[in-house]
């Protein structure tokens, strides 16, 4: 004789659905951040191989960081000018995009909501990491506006005294203090990465190796998105976190935030020591919303994954060309 389930039969039942669905989520979860972790690989992967391809018809030089013409009346070379997303359109199948900008104009011309709303909201795919949470068009007039990059060059490390750590005087790794660009109230910025305020880097001053160099890397470092202040206007000012800025503009008008290319001052996803107000812009942590650390390209174009936990001193050795560190391929994923 046939009988229905009993009520404790059906409870078993759905209990076990519960604990397979429970089981299976994460699972589905972490997959799909896999897949984006490995879109994002590939993102910054283009992205390198656009500023070698530039270099290419270059004579050697890759793109600048903020390139160095003086549009203001200061005289101040590359304040509210092009840096190196701009000039690497071309590269990354947008040619018809760079053709519409008129480098008789600043970058922060464009800054206005009233020049071109559609040219400056053009989303670019490369240029955003798919695990990215915030807003992706800026709405504000000023250098919050317009579709967003969540990736920079590296601008290098700008070395103290402080960074010896103790080292004997003739250790491979004593650090001689950094070439600085002041800046206007912003942190200095050294000139020892790949991408430097003013001046496009020659190949042939590489001197650590491009496969020892960091070349491209993430710019949103996933532990500021819970800290009390650090989403700004969330309607389209700030583009949603500190760290993203538009990809036209290499840096904003008479204030000397470096937004193309950024410096390893502080550890990989990291805090940022002092609060939003007083926190110079330049000094801010780099990372990325993906899980535990971020990607980076190196110089020869190859891209691999560095944990948060990843040792500061050997992290800062790989922000700078021509250092002199000495480094070997275990030392990357110690």
């Amino acid at each position: 004789m046939r009988r229905g389930f009993t009520l404790v039969e059906l409870l078993v039942v759905i209990a076990i659905i519960g604990m397979l669905v429970g089981l299976l989520l994460p699972a589905v979860q972490q997959a799909r951040e896999a897949a984006r972790r490995m879109q994002c690989q590939n993102h910054i992967r283009q992205i390198a191989l656009a500023c070698h391809s530039y270099e290419a018809v270059r004579n050697g030089y890759f793109p600048p960081g903020v390139d160095d013409t003086i549009y203001f009346g200061d005289g101040r070379k590359g304040d509210g000018s092009y840096g190196l997303f701009t000039y690497i359109l071309p590269y990354v199948e947008q040619n018809a995009l760079y053709q519409r900008i008129d480098f008789e104009q600043s970058a922060w011309y464009y800054q206005q909501t009233t020049r071109d709303p559609t040219f400056m909201q053009t989303l670019i795919p490369v240029y955003l990491c798919p695990s990215y949470s915030e807003l992706k068009i800026g709405t504000v007039a000023g250098n919050f506006y317009g579709a967003i990059s969540t990736y920079a060059g590296c601008a290098g490390v700008r070395r103290t005294s402080e960074d010896e750590n103790g080292k004997a005087s003739n250790d491979p790794n004593t650090y001689a203090p950094t070439t600085q660009l002041t800046t206007q109230g912003e942190g200095n910025i050294a000139q020892n990465g790949m991408f430097v305020w003013g001046e496009p880097v020659a190949s042939s001053t590489v001197r650590d190796g491009l496969s020892n160099t960091l070349f491209i890397l993430e710019t949103t470092p996933a532990k500021i998105l819970d800290l009390p202040g650090y989403r700004w206007n969330r309607t389209g000012g700030s583009n949603g976190l500190l760290l993203t800025r538009n990809w036209l503009l290499g840096a904003n008008r008479h204030g000397g935030a470096f937004y193309d290319a950024r410096m390893l001052q502080e550890r990989l996803n990291g805090v940022p020591s002092k609060n939003l107000g007083g926190a110079p812009f330049n000094d801010q942590p780099v990372g990325s919303e993906h899980p535990g650390g971020a990607n980076f390209a190196r110089g020869d174009g190859s891209v691999l994954f560095l944990s948060e936990s990843v040792d500061f001193y050997l992290y800062r050795n790989l922000g700078t060309r021509n250092g002199g560190e000495v480094l070997l391929e275990m030392d990357f994923f110690h």
